[in-house]
């Protein structure tokens, strides 16, 4: 399950005509506020009415629901800043909101590069995020009693996938490629996703382990939920791979004898 369409149904602000919600708005102008939210049809518009809520309404029982809200929003607009100072507010208001955990790991793996003079720190950072993550998805309680049993599953296999792959970018990008290794291997095993069997052949192909690179990039360029960005860069990825094969063989191949000499 996509965690974009997973968020309606487990963030889903039905407010006061959900019976589901322990929560209740505390007056009509917090209902109003919390509509604003729910009806904004883009991004910008639901951050916007989202820090309105919290600014005009500071004890809102909805505030982790919102927060939570605004950190995938920001996630959709592919803005790592947004994330983290979105991630980052919603972990001040409940220091277990695991959502915020996993996007704060994500992000900063996301922008870690191996000349970082605080690597050690960014990758600490996102192994605490990532793990105290997983340790709360395990046992975490349905947001939503309207939401399936199979789509609250789905979900949080997602978020799991999200958090080991946010794992295996940090030690792929330290060269720790058995470690990246096992990460995107628990990913692919909590959600079947073409992007971490490409990221999972990228580090095989670092790592020289070719058969292994080649066979994750032949699965994610046939995954059935493969985009064509995903299908070109493991298509790219691949010939590279054999590339790389077949210069490794002919290195380790044993030189010819020379020709004898004429007498």
């Amino acid at each position: 399950m996509k965690r974009s369409l997973a968020m309606a149904a487990v963030l889903g602000l039905l407010l006061a005509a959900a019976p589901s919600f322990a929560q209740k708005p505390k007056s009509q102008k917090e209902v109003d506020a919390l509509m604003a939210i729910q009806n904004a049809t883009t991004a910008d518009a639901r951050l916007k009415a989202i820090d309105d809520l919290l600014t005009n309404f500071a004890d809102t029982e909805f505030k982790d629901q919102v927060l939570d809200m605004a950190v995938e929003t920001a996630r959709q607009k592919n803005d790592a800043a947004l994330v983290a100072v979105w991630a980052d507010r919603a972990l001040q208001a409940n220091p277990k909101d695991y959502i915020a955990m996993v996007d704060l790991a994500s992000v900063t793996a996301g922008q870690m590069k191996p000349f970082d003079l605080n690597l050690a720190d960014e990758a600490a950072k996102v192994n605490k995020n990532a793990n105290g993550a997983l340790a709360l998805i395990k046992d975490a309680a349905k947001p939503n009693a309207n939401m399936s049993d199979a789509d609250w599953t789905g979900y949080k296999q997602d978020l799991a996938a999200s958090a080991y792959e946010a794992m295996g970018m940090a030690n792929a990008v330290q060269k720790k490629y058995p470690e990246a290794i096992a990460a995107y291997k628990a990913g692919l095993a909590e959600h079947d996703n073409p992007v971490l069997m490409v990221r999972l052949g990228q580090v095989y192909a670092s790592s020289n382990q070719f058969d292994d690179a080649i066979a994750q990039f032949d699965k994610a360029a046939a995954h059935p939920q493969a985009s064509p960005q995903v299908k070109q860069v493991a298509a790219a990825a691949k010939a590279e791979a054999e590339k790389k094969k077949a210069a490794a063989a002919g290195a380790a191949a044993p030189a010819a004898p020379a020709a004898p000499k004429p007498q």
